[in-house]
């Protein structure tokens, strides 16, 4: 009836980032959800590679406080996988992660049963499982794509920036060597205003004395 994909914050709380859900559900898509009984050892878990399917929420053995957050999204029976990350950069820069661990909990991959309870089969299990690999390269690349496309829009500025002071300091010095060749005070006045007016692209410069 619903499937998400829910991305961590670095409390452990979480957003619904992207969803599917049945008409006759309720959307949770943009939810920011705190699961009391998410600690480090449930990170750990999901992080050892967890696939968490349960067939109903009122039979399965689950602490009180996630089978309410359960009840509140209407779920009935669900099927959760990790979706981890393992490349270096990101595991230096993540809050989620111990500095000895070697893959990072980027979020779950969630489908909800919400009619009644549901008896995941293992070919929908492995599906799920699959589709979260897939889901984390994908997600590993757009990431990586935006981080070099940063890179290369301040390597453009400054780039940029370096022409425009290598531009200005050619044109100050142009306009220092006209002054200079003047011997008249008038010369040297109207020059330095000439010179500057047409340096700022300005409607008037005027020497106040």
């Amino acid at each position: 009836d619903r499937v998400l994909i829910y991305r961590f914050n670095p409390d452990w709380s979480g957003v619904v980032a992207v969803e599917s859900v049945s008409s006759e559900w309720s959307s949770v898509l943009g939810m920011t959800i705190h699961d009391p009984c998410f600690d480090q050892v449930s990170a750990q878990l999901y992080r050892e590679g967890r696939i968490h399917a349960l067939e109903d929420i009122y039979t399965a053995n689950i602490e009180p406080c996630y089978q309410e957050l359960l009840t509140t999204l209407e779920v009935r029976a669900n099927l959760v996988v990790p979706i981890l990350q393992n490349h270096s950069e990101l595991l230096a820069k993540s809050e989620l992660n111990d500095s000895d661990q070697s893959s990072i909990l980027w979020g779950l991959l969630i489908a909800h049963h919400c009619r009644s309870p549901r008896h995941w089969q293992p070919v929908e299990i492995n599906l799920l499982g699959s589709l979260s690999t897939q889901v984390a390269i994908a997600i590993q690349q757009s990431e990586l794509y935006q981080q070099l496309s940063t890179k290369l829009t301040q390597y453009k500025q400054a780039e940029s920036a370096l022409r425009q002071q290598a531009e200005r300091e050619r044109l100050i010095g142009s306009m220092a060597l006209r002054i200079r060749q003047s011997l008249e005070l008038e010369e040297i006045l109207n020059t330095t205003v000439t010179e500057v007016r047409q340096f700022l692209e300005c409607d008037r410069v005027l020497i106040y004395r």
